[in-house]
């Protein structure tokens, strides 16, 4: 898809960008113009400059004069200490057809990654824009070649009973190297001698460049006689070139496969726990593998039921061999927050599937009471019913200022507990004069119900709340005003709009309002520039407006339309898309299609000529298809200045399967897995098969429907089901290739194991005085750094701050120093966490949920030793960060977390830079970051759990952002500030993704931050 800058939210997040220059209708005699991408290294030199020289090239030769504006832009390089920034308008004479644009490169001697910038060309006059943005990456010439870590992995073989047979030792060098390098290696006996158990074995091991790991082969000797293992040791020495040795000795283990009594115990084997769960429901354990079985087992299971290598279920004791993949089915509790287990027994070994149920869910939807006006003074004032609904089991309800009836039971005051489906009356007692109210609580939910003596007719001082001007879809608000003049309470109504009175939250249900009343009034701006939204607010006989009009600049780009990409489309068809939305303009703009493609708006007829689209259209496209198999479709469409191609493939001949794709489904595409672990496939179909096709499968079984798993050569009919399953080497940091074969269609997959987590797991953090093992139950502990502040006691209160790095939730997750500041300038106690990420930990990204919980937890739990205040913690976070610090900050748990995870109080505050707060399928988040959270994506996501307790907000963002877009914290912000809570939102024009941490805005950023938790009585850090 081209466009003119890449797009991943709605129609809020790229409002708030500068005008957008107008786009001139492309004419088929305009030339195209393009610009290139370059690498340069980035020298040293700061006086005399290189340069970063990109073409600017036309398709063919202007006939007349024309021109483009080009312009650079930071992407991870910086304009004034990478580069010199740079702006012109390049002109092409009649005739010429290329262009030089040059970039100055400001060197220097700092060892640091590759730095990219970039150079967009916009404005053209007299050319149509082609692949308008060019991409400059400043080769870093000052790291110098890394020292090459030379280990080696233990290796055990059966022994045999005198077939050829070795133990193979992998050698892995880290990282690949560039260069030849080398290494000797020996073996030396230990248990096992030479000569008579193995061939003593040594020699050079050799390394070409690019060659990541070698492999040497030690030959056994088997026998028949019985006898224990026997282990020899291989070591490696003197290496050459860059090399380092690392792990330099390594065991092999020759098992004995002589014993009489096979051992009938497995090696250690567990389940997943899983939480959340609704009560009742049947749940599925993940696939284990039995290993280090030497004969047939018992197998017998207590509280569920069992199937093994795919058969059916059941609860019937029976027999297991070493190998065979088991997986557990059992009941979750029916109570709320309950927890059930089955117990599976192998042999003498074994393991609980445990299941926790959910907790009650005691939020009732919002409910509201309508005031009652001209209640004689004296008498008993009822309110209308409202009925309870949003809770699955009972929950507290409670009055003030008056008393409730449930149904048609007893009036009372005392606090009872109230269930869904009951109606709920509230009543109170008029006065002379004034007003009285009754407030009920349900759960956390309030509403009041007011009466008064007056009518409510009476008129206040007249007033004006004007007009103002908001973004798209954001609540626009007017100015305080202050009620005075009334004689008498008054009744306030609001049509088209929220009034907030006293700071409260923004409501439109009609109410009471007295003298000194501080009244605001809110609209939700529309989505379409220059469009004006009137509300009508009433109180007593005054009734005034007030006005909100979208204003932001011109967008012609419109969002990403999801078109679908089919395969296998019948020949001789016509295809057309689901209606889909046009979002993310806020003007008209024109659209047309390429030949061979229609469209329709608005379910209206199809046509192939321009016309013009506004947001809220709705699309769809038609093509049809000819009579060839296997052939490819292509049709653009152009949207404002925004091109998508639709892409189609015709169905395979009917004698060839059609193609299919292995996925994971034990972990997301391209993630990692531990090692050792069992892994299987999402089931492919069979299709445009005619009659039977031959199944073959390598580095991996596969199994037929339900059928058992085999690695034996099978057939397949047209619409069967296959699933791969393998287990993964138990090294790390190793590839394992699985290929599916159907008749003459084949596809492959290769799955990776994680790095070795323990070695790629600090214990220690420089600066940090302390580190804190939170949770012990992975592979790697979860672990927390603490940095004391400058005369920190433990008897202090001081404010602490909480902060999680970026990355995906799949790689890196390890403390930055970034925080220090917080600890060394303003006194607070900084805790940075270790995050169990995918590329150490092999984990789905919704771990972090619970994870980030436990970390707030423990703070709170251990404020006294920790020295801090735990209602004065800032969580806070970069990118994805940002989300564990908003789960962090939920007052009910997210779907994938322990209840026992949940802190005991909010944190006091919450800073997110460019936070990825939303991970919902209409959110403005990539499709692979989103697969992280596999099933739980929809469900975990941090937004959806926003309450009127949320603590305040304070988010950084650019518009120019292309990993997360605004929109989704630009609406979050909406919300936050219509429940009544603080929400700072700082954009900022033409910047990307995490700003905040920019060397060059980093001083700006934390002055803000600073300036916030002052405001909001976070600082100072000592009270």
């Amino acid at each position: 898809m081209t466009r003119g800058r890449v797009r991943t939210g709605s129609a809020i997040a790229l409002l708030v960008l500068l005008a957008l220059a107008p786009i001139r209708t492309a004419m088929a005699a305009k030339p195209t113009v393009s610009i290139d991408d370059v690498e340069v290294l980035e020298g040293e030199r700061k006086l005399v400059k290189s340069s970063m020289n990109f073409t600017v090239s036309l398709s063919e030769k202007a006939s007349e004069r024309v021109s483009v504006r080009v312009a650079t832009a930071n992407g991870t390089a910086s304009s004034g200490s990478d580069y010199d920034s740079a702006s012109s308008v390049v002109r092409f004479r009649r005739g010429q057809i290329r262009q030089t644009f040059s970039v100055k490169i400001n060197g220097d001697a700092t060892a640091e990654p590759d730095e990219t910038l970039f150079v967009n060309l916009s404005s053209p006059d007299g050319l149509v824009l082609g692949k308008r943005r060019g991409t400059g990456t400043l080769l870093d010439d000052d790291t110098p070649a890394p020292d090459i870590s030379l280990s080696v992995a233990d290796a055990s073989v059966t022994e045999g009973q005198g077939e050829r047979r070795s133990l193979q030792f992998v050698v892995s060098a880290r990282p690949t190297p560039t260069s030849a390098i080398s290494v000797n290696y020996a073996t030396t006996n230990g248990t096992a001698k030479a000569g008579s158990d193995y061939v003593a074995t040594s020699g050079k091991l050799s390394f070409d460049s690019g060659v990541a790991s070698r492999i040497i082969e030690v030959p056994v000797l088997g026998d028949a006689v019985k006898e224990s293992d026997e282990t020899l040791t291989l070591t490696l020495s003197a290496p050459t070139g860059r090399g380092r040795l690392g792990r330099a000795a390594a065991v092999g283990t020759i098992v004995d496969d002589d014993r009489a009594t096979p051992s009938g115990t497995p090696n250690p084997f567990a389940f997943t726990a899983l939480a959340g769960l609704e009560p009742g429901s049947l749940q599925s354990s993940e696939p284990v593998q039995i290993l280090g079985l030497e004969a047939p087992a018992s197998i017998s299971i207590t509280g569920g039921s069992y199937s093994i290598n795919g058969l059916p279920y059941t609860e019937a004791a029976g027999s297991i061999g070493n190998g065979d993949i088991v997986e557990l089915r059992a009941r979750a509790a029916n109570a709320y927050g309950a927890t059930t287990s089955a117990r599976l027994t192998v042999g003498t070994a074994v393991a609980a599937f445990i299941l926790e149920s959910r907790p009650r869910d005691t939020t009732p939807e919002p409910f509201a009471f309508e005031p009652v006006f001209s209640a004689a003074a004296g008498s008993t004032v009822i309110s209308a019913p409202i009925t309870v609904a949003g809770i699955d089991s009972g929950t507290r309800i409670s009055v003030t200022g008056g008393s409730y009836q449930i149904d048609d039971g007893a009036w009372t005051t005392t606090p009872g507990t109230v269930s869904a489906g009951k109606r709920v009356r509230v009543s109170v007692t008029a006065g002379r004069s004034g007003v009285v109210v009754g407030e009920l609580r349900i759960g956390s939910r309030t509403a009041r119900f007011a009466a008064t003596s007056a009518d409510g007719s009476a008129s206040p001082r007249a007033f004006s709340l004007g007009t103002v001007q908001s973004f798209p879809l954001l609540l626009g608000s007017s100015d305080g005003v202050v009620i005075a003049g009334l004689a008498a309470p008054a009744r306030i109504s609001v049509r088209n709009g929220l009034y907030s009175l006293n700071g409260g939250a923004y409501t439109g249900t009609p109410d009471i309002v007295v003298n000194g009343d501080l009244l605001r009034v809110g609209i939700v701006a529309a989505p379409v520039l220059d469009e004006r939204v009137d509300a009508a607010l009433t109180i007593g006989g005054l009734t005034t407006r007030f006005s909100v009009t979208t204003s932001a600049p011109e967008d012609r780009a419109s969002d990403a339309i999801p078109l679908p990409l089919s395969n296998a489309v019948p020949i001789s068809s016509t295809v057309i898309t689901p209606p889909m939305p046009i979002k993310g303009i806020n003007v008209p703009v024109p659209i047309s299609v390429s030949a061979g493609l229609s469209y329709s708006l608005n379910d209206g007829a199809f046509t192939s000529s321009p016309g013009i689209v506004r947001w809220g259209d709705t699309l769809r496209l038609r093509i049809t298809t000819g009579p060839e198999y296997s052939r490819s479709y292509a049709g653009d469409v152009t949207i404002g200045s925004g091109t998508t191609t639709w892409q189609l493939r015709s169905q395979s001949s009917p004698a060839r399967p059609a193609r299919f794709t292995l996925t994971a489904a034990s972990i997301y595409a391209s993630g990692l897995v531990l090692p050792g672990s069992v892994q299987t496939t999402e089931p492919i179909t069979v299709s445009n098969a005619d009659g039977p096709q031959t199944v073959t499968v390598t580095g991996a079984q596969y199994r037929i429907n339900d059928g058992p798993y085999r690695s034996a050569t099978g057939t397949a009919y047209d619409g069967d089901r296959i699933t791969l399953r393998t287990v993964m080497p138990s090294t790390f940091s190793t590839d394992q290739v699985l290929s599916l074969k159907v008749g003459s269609t084949s596809a492959s997959l290769t799955l990776t194991t994680t790095i070795d987590a323990v070695a790629n797991t600090p214990t220690a953090l420089a600066g940090a005085a302390e580190s804190h093992v939170i949770r012990s139950d992975g592979i790697v502990p979860l672990r927390a750094f603490v940095i004391q502040p400058s005369g920190w006691r433990a008897s202090d209160r001081r404010a602490a701050y909480i902060d999680w790095s970026g990355g995906g939730w799949a790689r890196g997750g390890l403390p930055s120093s970034r925080s220090r500041y917080w600890a060394d300038q303003q006194g607070m106690v900084v805790i940075a966490p270790d995050q169990r990420v995918n590329d150490r930990f092999g984990t789905y990204a919704y771990v972090h949920a619970d994870d980030a919980r436990r970390v707030l937890k423990w703070a709170q739990d251990n404020a006294a030793q920790l020295g801090i205040d735990p209602s004065r913690v800032v969580v806070a976070g970069s990118s994805s960060g940002g989300g564990n610090a908003l789960w962090a900050a939920l007052l009910e748990p997210p779907a994938t977390t322990a209840i026992s995870s949940t802190p005991p109080a909010r944190p006091g505050a919450i800073v997110l830079r460019s936070g990825v707060t939303s991970t919902s399928e209409d959110a403005a988040l990539g499709r692979t970051q989103r697969a992280r959270f596999g099933r739980f994506a929809d469900a975990i996501s941090p937004d959806q759990d926003i309450d009127a307790g949320i603590p305040p907000f304070l988010f950084f963002h650019g518009d120019a952002d292309v990993v997360f877009a605004e929109t989704a914290n630009l609406n979050l912000c909406t919300q936050v500030r219509a429940l009544g809570r603080v929400c700072d939102f700082n954009n900022q024009p033409g910047l990307g993704h995490d700003w905040a941490n920019d060397a060059g805005k980093l001083g700006e950023s934390r002055d803000i931050e600073l300036e916030f938790l002052t405001r909001i009585d976070i600082l100072p850090a000592v009270r």
